[in-house]
């Protein structure tokens, strides 16, 4: 259990950067989500920890202490890879205590720690089996086993659950959550899914393009995103995001969507203080934040249904509105027509609209 510091972190390949000026505290016990599309420099990033791409400017520490060039062996670290890496040939029992026997420790310590690693995992009664007979889900038990083992200062995982079915990663989220509580270890997490970052991290940190965009707890960054690349990124469905045209309607402030045809809403005490009048934006709203009907109430907007996605007691539906692109997305639990064309109507709550400069910036 220790914190990691990482102050002016660079990486570059020939002439990509791919790690850019990164500083970041993680802090004693903390579990941390590194999330981003692929080329971001997550995983780069989380190997330079690890210690398997040299740091080419920057320093790295590790319990207060710098180890840039440290050996991979002796930062006390343990790395949880994409694929299982067992051996074939010897048993759950045996791969765990692998690593410890190349290290030279005795049989009885080895015996405790790998009873402590199965208990803990819940792997008791799979210790004779051969990986060939278990699962996925119960090799990337054993994986992070051989891990549990090395007691490490830090654990580092690197897109641990892409290889499972979806039933299989969502049971694997809840024991990972499960397992940082009762290890209450300093863990460093890589994914591309962003549902998996909402749901395991303490602390999100989004990269894009080897930079950090945004860093904080999940629903901090869920609610008030920085720009408009961590709008999009975060949530599932993602959030629309559409361009407007600051206007006033009776002499309140008010938001034309689309075009100059678009709709209008009028936004009042939620204008954003450094809006201007004919100021250029994007707009965004979640689409559980948007409501569907089948007939106009208020001050309505009216689309047309394009599609409907059912997906048990939700929907996803995606409608068109007129002078305004792309389509808007709608997450309901109400009734919805399903014949493409079908008139329905929005309404927008003005407190739910995230208000975003033309070049992404949150206003």
């Amino acid at each position: 259990m220790a914190p990691v510091g990482m102050r002016g972190l660079r990486k570059a390949y020939g002439n990509v950067e791919a790690v850019r000026d990164i500083s970041l505290e993680i802090e004693n016990r903390e579990f941390v989500v590194l999330v981003g599309p692929s080329g971001c420099g997550k995983s780069t990033l989380l190997r330079m920890i690890a210690g398997l791409e040299d740091i080419d400017a920057g320093e790295l520490t590790i319990a207060g202490k710098r180890v840039n060039e440290v050996h991979p062996a002796d930062r006390g670290l343990a790395m949880v890879f994409q694929s299982y890496a067992l051996y074939p040939h010897m048993s759950v029992a045996e791969n765990l205590a692998f690593g410890l026997k190349m290290s030279g420790m005795g049989r009885d310590e080895i015996e405790s720690k790998v009873q402590k690693a199965a208990g803990i995992l819940q792997i008791g009664e799979l210790l004779k089996r051969r990986p060939r007979e278990l699962s996925g889900g119960q090799r990337q038990r054993v994986a992070i086993g051989r891990a549990i083992v090395r007691e490490p200062e830090v654990f580092l995982f690197d897109e641990p659950l892409s290889n499972l079915d979806a039933d299989l990663r969502a049971q694997m989220r809840v024991e990972l959550a499960r397992l940082h509580g009762e290890l209450q270890s300093t863990m460093i997490y890589v994914t591309h899914d962003q549902v998996e970052a909402m749901t395991l991290a303490q602390r999100i940190v989004v990269l894009n393009g080897g930079r950090i965009e945004q860093q904080g707890a999940p629903l901090e960054l869920y609610e008030r995103p920085v720009n408009t690349f961590v709008a999009g990124f975060l949530g599932q469905p993602k959030m629309n995001l559409v361009q407007a045209i600051a206007t006033t309607i009776d002499g309140q402030p008010a938001l034309r969507l689309g075009a100059d045809s678009g709709p209008m809403i009028t936004i009042g005490g939620a204008a954003p203080a450094a809006l201007r009048a004919d100021q250029e934006l994007v707009v965004g709203v979640r689409p559980d934040a948007v409501q569907l009907s089948a007939t106009k109430t208020g001050h309505a907007i009216p689309a047309a249904l394009e599609l409907v996605e059912r997906l048990g007691s939700d929907a996803i539906a995606h409608v068109r509105i007129e002078g305004v692109d792309p389509m808007i997305t709608v997450e309901t639990r109400e009734p919805v027509p399903t014949e493409r064309g079908t008139p329905v109507w929005l309404e927008i709550d003005a407190a739910d609209l995230h208000v975003f400069r033309s070049d992404g910036e949150r206003l």
